[in-house]
């Protein structure tokens, strides 16, 4: 996410100075300098700014799309050059100090509290659930990305679920807060001696409940001026109430019944690709080389659009299991209205089913004149790659054939085939028997459903793809072998049948 922020400060004439706490880092090879600095050692970063600073000068520190903010500004303010204060940072980075100046402030926030491991054992835990109103949201106050993030329904819920998140959290602290139904915004800002110019306004595509799992973003947003002015008004009082007053803003707003609600202010500029690639797509802004400039101490220019494009970002995702192989990530490239195909993870890499953010194999952006065109496209380019898993897993096998998972690719068809017998096949699979199946049936409702999967498949694009057309429906039907494809494509879609078919001995 720091590669669009290197090549804007290149552009702009500057030396680049990189520090991360991984020595492989995907930015080293394109700076003029890495540091091996940890982005929480604060004092680490500070002394090798101010060596920086004494041997050739430094005119600024920037980041964008991480929560290390508070760093930058624990820098900035050492060595007094442009930024936000470090107290302003630090309300924008600890999600409970967050949640109260906003409160004082009068800027809407859901109900919430905070506790550690030992508040949980208070006996009044589930009167201050109460008092707070289900469902409530549990999360981690001092991470990003979704981490630990899990709507609970209950007092027991949230319970285990502050439990679970606790680890996510660095100060060992997590925050409990009312749920806020509506659609949810991604806004960026950049803020220039105290004035706020608004940047990017997106869509948020959440998915996976209680988990809270964004599956990529829309730019610009859908909905009228009106509510876009409404939803602004809010993202800009919060940015005043948390002292953000030099740099740049990003925004997560819930628009509810009664309002917006913020969810999140942070002192940076966005990640999730959007304030690197899909804004400046969508507008012809670059909006990352005026925020560098903001950090510099000089005033950013205009940030009216170029152009007005819509740029659509998606996420492919995994079963639980091993990558095998990533099919067609090149082809994906191809496609009309593509501008980027981001591969994650490659072969070997362990995958589970989506928590957070990061749990993602691949993301695509697809920009195009008209909203639809860049959304269609975005999804083609997702339902043309393939993600193959590694055979024998126990992961994936239970995830498809065991107890029903939190979540299936097809609902319909796995709830007709609820308790279908598979275990004969995965019994053979045990023992390495050669299986070779000459004939899957279908029922003919299947294949012409026209329900999407999480990659944006039919059932029949599956099928398509899994090149199989021939053994679907040919006498004699083996039972076995299609109660487990069915179930398998059910579950896991394309994976799934790519893993069953296998099995099977069919590919």
């Amino acid at each position: 996410m720091q590669l669009p922020a290197i090549r804007a400060a290149r552009r702009l004439g500057l030396r680049v100075i990189v520090a991360d706490g991984n020595p492989q880092a995907a930015g080293r090879d394109e700076a003029d300098e890495f540091e091996h600095v940890d982005l929480k050692d604060k004092e680490g970063m500070l002394a090798m700014a101010r060596d920086k600073a004494a041997h050739g000068g430094l005119a600024g520190v920037f980041t964008a799309g991480t929560d290390f903010s508070e760093t930058v500004s624990y820098v900035t303010e050492g060595l007094g050059l442009p930024g936000t204060s470090y107290e302003s940072a630090r309300n924008a980075t600890d999600k409970f100090v967050m949640r109260s100046r906003l409160a004082e402030a009068g800027v809407p926030v859901p109900l919430y509290f905070v506790v550690t491991e030992r508040d949980l054992d208070r006996p009044d835990f589930a009167n201050r659930v109460a008092e707070i109103g289900l469902p409530v949201v549990v999360k981690p106050v001092d991470n990003m990305g979704a981490r630990g993030v899990v709507r609970a329904d209950s007092a027991e819920d949230a319970h285990a679920c502050a439990l679970s998140s606790l680890p996510f959290s660095r100060s060992g602290r997590v925050l409990i807060e009312g749920y806020i139904d509506g659609p949810e915004f991604s806004l960026d800002a950049l803020v220039f001696d105290g004035a706020v110019l608004h940047t990017g306004f997106a869509d948020r595509h959440i998915r996976f409940p209680p988990r809270f799992v964004e599956m990529g973003h829309t730019i610009p947003t859908c909905i009228d001026k009106k509510q876009q002015s409404i939803v602004k008004s809010v993202f800009e009082a919060g940015i005043h109430a948390l002292g953000i007053s030099h740099g740049a803003a990003k925004g997560d707003i819930k628009l509810s019944s009664d309002g917006p609600v913020v969810g999140e202010i942070a002192a940076r500029l966005s990640g999730g690709f959007m304030s690197g690639w899909t804004f400046p797509l969508s507008s012809g802004v670059a909006l990352t080389e005026k925020a560098i400039r903001i950090a510099m101490g000089t005033a950013p220019g205009s940030v009216e659009p170029v152009w007005s494009r819509t740029s659509a970002e998606r996420a492919v995702i995994s079963i639980p299991g091993t990558i095998e192989s990533i099919v067609g990530l090149g082809d994906a490239r191809k496609l009309p209205d593509i501008a980027e195909v981001f591969g994650m993870r490659g072969p070997g890499d362990r995958m589970r089913f989506p928590e957070n953010n990061v749990d993602k194999v691949a993301n695509v952006i697809a920009v195009a004149e008209l909203r639809e065109d860049a959304i269609r496209s975005a999804e083609q380019a997702v339902a043309s790659i393939e993600v193959v898993l590694e055979q024998g897993d126990e992961d994936t096998e239970a995830f498809l054939f065991g107890a029903r998972p939190g979540h299936v690719a097809f609902p319909t068809i796995d709830s007709v085939l609820d308790g279908a017998d598979t275990g004969d096949m995965l019994g053979r699979r045990t023992d390495r028997r050669p299986v070779r199946v000459e004939s899957i049936g279908a029922p003919p409702r299947f294949l012409t459903s026209s329900e999407l999967d999480w990659s944006y498949r039919t059932p029949a694009r599956c099928v398509e793809m899994l090149d199989i057309a021939d053994l679907i429906g040919r006498d004699p039907v083996d039972e076995k072998a299609t109660n487990l494809f069915w179930a398998a494509l059910a579950r896991g879609g394309l994976q799934g049948g790519r893993y069953a078919l296998r099995l099977l001995g069919v590919a």
